[in-house]
């Protein structure tokens, strides 16, 4: 199951959250949250990934590590996008 949502009532501010479970397998359940705000002449551009579920734990332990190398790269191809529009 797969769900997104998309907020942008502060002003300067954006956030996303992506919720991805895989219920029918380990119940185990993903969220990535992205922040896009303001931070004084800059703009700062962030991720965090939650893990939950009964495997929660375990789960994110292996693949933290697998996801979080690819954090630096999504966020500065994120941040280049943004300021070419």
């Amino acid at each position: 199951m797969e769900s997104e949502r998309l907020d942008d009532g502060l002003a300067g501010r954006l956030r996303f959250r992506h919720d991805w479970s895989d219920e029918h397998q380990s119940g185990s359940r993903f969220r990535f949250n992205c922040r896009i705000e303001p931070a004084g002449a800059k703009t700062k551009v962030s991720q965090t990934v939650e893990v939950g579920g009964p495997l929660g734990s375990v789960l994110g332990g292996m693949l933290g590590p697998q996801v979080s190398k690819e954090f630096g790269t999504l966020l500065s191809n994120l941040a280049r996008k943004a300021e070419t529009t």
